[in-house]
């Protein structure tokens, strides 16, 4: 085959993914080249034409193969030298042949051997299916639901795309768990996995989405996620986390694992009641985030940073009474996502006006802005978010003028508290010998009560004492 030219069977080429597709069209392709091949050796004649031998110089040599009846080659042209004597007037009509079709190149007798000789390895090797579970060839698809396993099954065949290990008791995933380099589909949900180690997914090379929604992951590696050549697109972590804490262990895994490609990451339904700072810096080509159905109730200063690229995020169902303008600023970092902030507890008191002025004027970047309404206070429930700035809510707007003159207030007021401590301080100076005096006379008065009941108390407990106490008064 020539250097440049074209793939004359880009198709089988294209094949190579699938070899058991190979080995059908392989052997289809050598039935048809062998007929092709058998049909060029004998020319075909015209329905009309009577085949009679024809005279030619006993010199001329044989006509090249490829090359038209008469000394033609395929674009027309004809040489001088291999032309024949032209044939008497009395000689019989020259049989017309019909043109060649030339033989295919070597270069792909010699692929569709490699062809033939896979397919007669992969015939003899075959594909055997892990117990327990059901393999489809064609969908090239294998499937492991519910079948009581304490592991990812080994002998899973090559060809496998989508792998489906779910309902199962898998309470592990280490670096030795799965190896399937063509596997781009990967889901482990409900498996009750607790422990994610290490580069527990660097074996699957070609992975793009993986699954481990509906399981109790309490431990998760920082490194966990990483993949060596950053196929992964989609990770779904819906209710998988075991309790809320587990967010500072998928944080680092976020931090730590090689993620700059993933495109779709799902939070939803684990009882999240807080975002670590920064927990989605490197997800720089995130465009969907789905924090839906937990418990947040504030997005805090660098919660959202590094989302430039964010499209979708979605915080329906949490437990939001209001966006304070931290929030707001933090929600302006992501101009290009489309927010979804529907069935939250909005309470419409004076604290709400901020992010109700914020949504008049961002509307067109809240998917469900029309269907936003207040929960509390019961005279307001279910209002329209939209029209509460037109509501009267009782707010009085402070006067920065009046701030400034109430802070002067209780300065002079502090003053005014700190002379009259020292004043009494010096007094008490100029004082300390009389002050003394008063003490210790105080001191002596008390001690003479106290001997007096002292004395009494003795008498009145020993009957002797208070009979000589009586004789000396007589």
């Amino acid at each position: 085959m020539m250097v440049g030219a074209p793939d004359p069977l880009p198709w089988l080429s294209a094949a190579d993914s699938n070899p058991f597709f190979v080995c059908k069209l392989a052997k289809v392709l050598s039935l048809s080249l062998f007929w092709s091949e058998q049909k060029q050796q004998v020319p075909k004649f015209g329905a009309f034409d009577t085949p009679t031998p024809i005279e030619a110089k006993p010199s001329l040599p044989a006509t090249p193969r490829g090359c038209r009846a008469g000394g033609a080659f395929p674009d027309g042209t004809a040489r001088e030298e291999d032309v024949p004597e032209r044939l008497s007037a009395s000689s019989s009509p020259r049989p017309r042949a019909e043109p060649l079709e030339p033989l295919p190149p070597r270069g792909i007798m010699r692929d569709l051997t490699r062809r033939l000789l896979l397919c007669a390895l992969l015939g003899s090797v075959g594909a055997p299916c892990p117990p327990r579970c059901e393999c489809s060839e064609v969908a090239l698809t294998v499937k492991c639901v519910s079948k009581d396993l304490r592991s990812v099954p080994t002998g899973i065949p090559g060809y496998t795309r989508n792998l489906f290990v779910t309902g199962n008791h898998i309470r592990r995933l280490g670096p030795e768990s799965i190896s399937l380099e063509n596997v781009t589909t990967l889901t482990l949900s409900g498996n009750r996995i607790s422990v994610v180690e290490s580069h527990a997914f660097s074996g699957l090379l070609s992975l793009r989405s993986l699954d481990l929604s509906n399981n109790q992951l309490a431990v998760i590696h920082p490194e966990a996620f990483t993949i060596p050549n950053l196929s992964l697109r989609e990770l779904n972590l819906s209710m998988a986390l075991y309790n809320h804490s587990a967010v500072l262990d998928l944080a680092s895994s976020l931090s730590w694992s090689s993620l700059r490609s993933l495109r779709v990451l799902d939070l939803s339904n684990n009882g999240l009641i807080f975002l670590p700072s920064q927990i989605f810096f490197n997800l720089n080509s995130l465009h969907r985030l789905l924090l839906s159905n937990n418990s947040l109730v504030a997005i805090h200063n660098s919660t959202l940073s590094g989302l430039e690229k964010l499209q979708e995020l979605d915080l329906t169902l949490n437990a939001f009474k209001m966006f304070p303008e931290e929030g707001l600023r933090e929600l302006d970092t992501i101009p290009r996502a489309t927010l979804f902030l529907g069935e939250n507890p909005l309470t419409c008191t004076c604290g709400i006006e901020p992010f109700a002025l914020w949504l008049n004027r961002s509307q067109s970047r809240v998917g469900d802005a029309d269907d936003l309404v207040c929960s509390l206070p019961a005279a307001m429930r279910n209002t329209s978010l939209l029209a509460v700035c037109k509501l009267n809510l009782d707010c009085h707007q402070r006067d920065p003028e009046a701030d400034m003159a109430l802070q002067t207030s209780y300065v002079f007021l502090g003053l005014v508290l700190g002379f009259i401590g020292l004043v009494f301080l010096f007094v008490l100076f100029l004082n300390r010998k009389g002050i003394k005096k008063r003490i210790n006379d105080m001191r002596d008065a008390c001690r003479e009560v106290w001997e007096g009941y002292h004395y009494r108390f003795e008498l009145d407990s020993d009957p002797r004492l208070s009979q000589v106490s009586t004789g000396a008064d007589a």
